[in-house]
């Protein structure tokens, strides 16, 4: 019987130290490709091979976000677009940036536009000197994802390819891209 009151202490201490978690808004999030521009400008081509081209590119999504709880609450929407550099092949950010979206319950989905804004390149080949040169960018692909509190808890993330949606809950890996993208601007 000594033992009883110790038990019964046991038993009640995770009661007392334990806090209610907060309430995460449930998000359904889609984003869809609903068009993208490529443009190839010829500025210099040769009858044996060689030229000179330039590429420009753009990307435009469609995020649709909403939620079915009968709570109102605030959530963050980020969304990046990726490229690689032709020179080296390194990831970059083309463009990125966030909106605070306001989430009411039987309101229906909101529909946001994100665009990517244009991205250049340029290849020249010499086909008879069989030399190669290329600089700017090509797209990778886009994210997008929603978070909520000062955490950035990441409530949902969609991306255009399984490398890219594994970012979506990297904070380490966005902060690296955010900074060099900060830094080229």
């Amino acid at each position: 019987m000594k033992t009883f009151p110790l038990y019964l202490a046991l038993l009640a201490l995770p009661l007392l130290t334990l806090a209610a978690p907060p309430h995460l808004p449930s998000v359904h999030l889609e984003v869809k490709n609903i068009g993208s521009s490529k443009k190839t400008d010829h500025e210099w081509e040769s009858g044996y091979g060689s030229y000179w081209r330039t590429f420009t590119r753009n990307l435009h999504l469609v995020a649709e976000v909403g939620t079915l709880d009968k709570d109102a609450s605030q959530i963050e929407l980020g969304y990046y677009f990726f490229g690689k550099r032709l020179s080296d092949g390194q990831r970059v950010l083309v463009k990125c940036g966030s909106m605070t979206v306001d989430l009411k319950s039987k309101q229906g989905n909101q529909t946001i536009d994100l665009q990517s804004g244009d991205t250049k390149a340029r290849v020249e080949n010499y086909a008879a000197l069989n030399e190669k040169y290329a600089e700017g960018l090509k797209f990778e692909g886009w994210m997008v994802r929603a978070t909520f509190g000062d955490d950035n808890v990441v409530l949902d993330a969609k991306a255009s390819s399984p490398s890219l949606l594994a970012i979506a809950r990297d904070a380490k890996e966005i902060e690296r891209l955010y900074t060099a993208y900060s830094d080229n601007q």
